[in-house]
């Protein structure tokens, strides 16, 4: 099972948000990515590095997100 999430980091005199996938198991982070912008983008981007890291297939995996207020 894999759990994400975003946080925001202030970064010199702006925010970066980082997105966030951990496995639930193992507690490691699998996927995360910085970028400037509240959007999906950059969410995507750190599903995407997940996929390519973890060589289990889509079917096997239970993907959670807290549904929050981005």
């Amino acid at each position: 099972m894999w759990v994400s999430d975003i946080t925001y980091l202030y970064i010199g005199f702006s925010f970066g948000y980082l997105s966030s996938i951990t496995d639930a198991y193992s507690k490691m982070i699998v996927g995360y990515f910085l970028h400037p912008y509240l959007n999906t983008e950059g969410c995507l981007i750190a599903l995407e590095m997940a996929l390519i890291r973890c060589n289990k297939g889509a079917n096997e995996l239970i993907h959670h997100s807290d549904r929050g207020s981005q």
